[in-house]
């Protein structure tokens, strides 16, 4: 089994293409649809091969969750499912906001692939990370709020 995330040449019409993807705290997700139902709108949308999408189920472990609501999902499964949105994405760079949320051992280990692997093709990842996930190799910058004296206040 030869998945897409094996593949690691820099495509240069890929990071010429532009655009950006974000994955907020949150996910990004309707309650009320089905699992199947926003992995097919996202595919529709990114214009996503077949064999594309039945990888990227496959990668996040989502496939069994089909005909399940969203609303039903635990919270790890539901920031799997919004991850699987980044490899549906033709985006070169992922803004990221706690990635790691919810996610148990297996979640983070494929978490940890995929970044490695969209970086190795060229991509790029800014993240937020208040958990201690951070991806290998990272450029870090941490903000730290100023403190106030008595007087601002």
């Amino acid at each position: 089994f030869t998945s897409f995330l094996d593949q690691t040449e820099i495509d240069p019409e890929w990071l010429a293409g532009g655009g950006a993807i974000y994955l907020s705290h949150n996910n990004g997700l309707y309650a009320q649809l089905r699992v199947e139902e926003t992995l097919n709108h996202w595919a529709k949308l990114y214009q996503t091969e077949p064999n594309q999408y039945a990888q990227a189920i496959e990668f996040f472990d989502i496939n069994s969750l089909s005909p399940i609501f969203i609303s039903k999902m635990s919270e790890g499964q539901k920031r799997r499912l919004a991850l699987t949105r980044l490899l549906l994405a033709k985006a070169p760079l992922w803004l990221l906001d706690e990635p790691s949320a919810g996610l148990d051992r297996a979640g983070l280990s494929a978490l940890g692939r995929a970044v490695a692997h969209h970086r190795q093709r060229g991509g790029i990842l800014i993240q937020t990370a208040h958990d201690g996930y951070v991806a290998p190799d990272a450029q870090m910058i941490e903000l730290v709020q100023p403190v106030q004296s008595e007087r601002a206040l």
